[in-house]
């Protein structure tokens, strides 16, 4: 006997149509539907309240309901945590429609929407098969000219179900502790080829808006992308809703798709009959592309292009146009007086932000290389410190904000403890509750420790505080270098935790620094620096120090864009936090129009697009603490070769710190209700909530205003 056995979601036509390919070729089908979406949600049965949609082939139908899941925080199956536990268990439960099976029966176990090919089911023989699948998106010709080809159906004996007696292909077989049905759907198996069509977000806007909120890789979903308004723009225009970068083309139906579908006229509204190419022109045109192609990232010409020349990747950086004598003339008026421009300047207010219980906590990170160390003398010049970098850059393109010149406090030095009395005063009358104090130690080694010190020692700095570890080496990109040029290495050692954590209690113990249940708050910004297993011991070790000394435990964040959200578990963190511009990676780049430094080698991005399509509001697959900046641009850094600039301005930035702040109260428990800034003296980067002569306390100010305007839940 052949058993057909899939999972249900929500797919009503393309199970119609499953039915109707292989009902004269299969003897059962296995169909389970949860009451649960893989993220957790309740669902409905919508298999069972059709039934009657599927009367003709009820003969053939096994139907099991999956109503029996454990709570999600309750698993703690394997490293990757809960993360796939619902959709596991739900493909495991086709086991319970097999109880009858004998060894030689035929199983084919996929989802719902990988339709196997009964011409490929006949060429099956033995052992663990894969069917290789056309993949098709949207429209039942319309296929995915990057990746045309899936292998997720799989088919075999049952005896080979009960034991497959094979190795898996990825490391995701550490999900199969579930069951079978999911060990075999990482098993490599030999290829079937032509094994069927596989129909990704086949049906209405509203089923597939619904499919997506109940995916497992909600890294894909964002605030952009998830309405019904640009799902079908991006649809209409052959672009991919989850924006990876893929390109479709239609094929003629009757070259790719079964006789029933093209017989049958409820599916021609599945079909798309624009710019239709023959199957043998799209192989041809594909295996070129093995050859040979470009692509542009994130599908904008302004952008790198992609080329990929016999499996090379090469990357090409948009070259910058040659200026014209006038445009030359502009340019060089444009350094030399954009300092005069105070049209955006903003005076500082007479009012201070009064703080309020249940209030969402902003912190900023704070720089401390503004003093002398006998370090940056040897390695950089006599006398470096950040103002180095601030004070020489200069402006790449007419609009560039360059350079970036403090007022207020001035060109400070921090061995001066008047300057932070006054940098806390500003700060807490602008909003801000507290610093995150950048942190450079290794391994009992410590630099640019000064200001954090003389802050320690003087409780009358009334500003609440925690610590941001700068995990990585330290090299010489302070003034443009190479990042390979490493002065101090960072490595773990037996006993790197203990001498660590004889540092850090000294910080952890002082009333001003920001707990959460008696949790001190610690950021280490690049874990997967160090090889995993020595990371996961350090962080081990001062754990159970921190509660030795009398600490519940340590609350640890690590960044988004340094580890992977599956990675927040098994590194033993507790949350991921964001720090932008750190793993932003699906921005559009903006080719200025005006004339660009030849040898200005960097990138610009559309911000206002970001802040627009509210990039940032996507949904968190893990705990995490969002952030945003009110600029970043780290020409004066880099010395502009291979800069970034995300040129903001504060009415974008006040939109960014409403909305997450809002977020925040809406996503986290009051006692986490914690919002970055980044940052708030990083000059050098030109990030900067401290006043400049461009645009005075405008930024101070849209922070005290976006915390104000947000109403703090009851």
């Amino acid at each position: 006997m052949i058993y057909d056995c899939f999972t249900f979601f929500n797919e009503l036509d393309i199970a119609e149509i499953r039915f109707n390919i292989l009902y004269n070729y299969v003897d059962k089908f296995v169909v389970v539907e949860a009451n649960k979406t893989h993220t957790g949600s309740d669902k409905e049965f919508i298999f069972e309240k059709n039934i009657k949609r599927f009367e003709k082939f009820s003969d053939k139908i096994i139907y099991i309901k999956v109503d029996d899941f454990p709570p999600l925080d309750n698993s703690t199956n394997d490293k990757y945590g809960n993360k796939w536990l619902y959709e596991n268990l739900q493909r495991d439960a086709i086991m319970r429609g097999l109880e009858s099976c004998k060894d030689d029966d035929v199983i084919i176990i996929s989802d719902c929407d990988e339709i196997p090919n009964p011409k490929a089911i006949k060429k099956y023989k033995s052992g663990i098969c894969a069917l290789i699948q056309y993949s098709f998106y949207y429209n039942l010709n319309t296929i995915n000219f990057c990746a045309p080809y899936a292998k997720g159906a799989r088919i075999c004996r049952f005896s080979d179900l009960k034991d497959p007696k094979q190795k898996v292909e990825t490391e995701f077989s550490k999900y199969s502790k579930y069951g079978m049905p999911t060990y075999l759907r990482f098993c490599k198996g030999k290829k079937i080829k032509n094994g069927g069509w596989h129909f990704s977000y086949l049906g209405t806007l509203e089923s597939i808006l619904l499919k997506r909120q109940s995916i497992v890789e909600q890294q894909y979903n964002n605030s952009q992308n998830m309405s019904i308004e640009k799902m079908k723009q991006l649809i209409d225009e052959g672009q991919d809703i989850l924006q990876r970068g893929y390109i479709f083309m239609n094929i003629k139906p009757k070259d790719i798709l079964p006789s029933f579908i093209l017989k049958d006229d409820r599916y021609k509204k599945f079909i798309n009959t624009n710019k239709n190419i023959s199957f043998l022109s799209w192989k041809i045109k594909y295996y070129f592309s093995k050859i040979y192609s470009l692509r542009y990232k994130n599908n904008d010409k302004n952008n790198e292009r992609l080329y990929k020349i016999f499996g090379i990747k090469i990357k090409i950086r948009p070259k910058n146009k040659t200026a014209s004598i006038k445009e030359k003339a502009a340019f060089v008026d444009y350094i030399l007086n954009n300092q005069l421009d105070r049209s955006n300047f903003v005076e500082e207010k007479n009012s201070s932000h009064v703080f309020k219980e249940n209030e969402a906590k902003l912190i900023s990170f704070y720089l401390p290389q503004y003093h002398s160390i006998p370090e940056n003398d040897k390695w950089f010049v006599k006398g470096f410190v950040e103002w180095f970098n601030t004070s020489k850059a200069t402006p790449q393109f007419i609009g560039h904000n360059q350079p970036h010149l403090p007022i207020d406090v001035g060109y400070y030095n921090l061995d001066n403890l008047d300057v932070m009395k006054r940098q806390i005063e500003l700060a807490k009358k602008y909003g801000i509750s507290g610093f995150c104090f950048y942190y450079y130690w290794f391994n009992g080694q410590k630099l640019l420790e000064k200001p954090i010190e003389k802050f320690l020692e003087d409780k009358s700095l009334d500003m609440p505080f925690c610590l941001f570890w700068d995990s990585s080496n330290w090299t010489k990109t302070w003034n443009g270098g190479n990042d390979k040029e490493i002065m101090y290495e960072q490595k773990i050692e037996d006993d790197t935790a203990q001498k660590f954590m004889i540092d850090f209690l000294k910080y952890a113990r002082d009333e001003r620094y920001v707990k959460i249940d008696n949790r001190p708050v610690f950021i280490i910004s690049s874990p997967k620096i160090f090889e995993e297993e020595k990371i996961k011991s350090f962080i081990g070790k001062i754990r159970e120090i921190a509660k030795e000394e009398g600490f519940k435990d340590l609350y640890l964040m690590s960044l988004r864009g340094n580890v992977k959200n599956e990675e927040i578990k098994s590194l033993n963190f507790d949350s991921m936090l964001e720090f932008f511009p750190c793993g932003m990676d699906d921005l559009v780049t903006v080719k200025p129009e005006k004339f660009v430094n030849n040898k200005f080698s960097g990138l610009s991005y559309n911000m206002k697009k970001f802040v627009d399509e509210k990039r940032y509001l996507y949904k968190a697959p893990c705990k995490t603490f969002k952030s945003c900046f009110p600029n970043w641009d780290n020409t004066a850094r880099k010395c502009y070769r291979k800069a970034a600039i995300y040129q903001m301005t504060p009415e974008l930035y006040k939109i960014w710190l409403k909305d997450i702040i809002d977020w925040t109260y809406k996503n986290h428990d009051k006692n986490e209700q914690f919002v970055f800034i980044n940052a708030w003296n990083e000059w050098a980067e030109g990030a900067h909530l401290e006043p400049c002569q461009r645009y005075g306390y405008a930024y101070l100010e849209a922070t005290k205003e976006a915390l104000e305007e947000v109403s703090i839940p009851v």
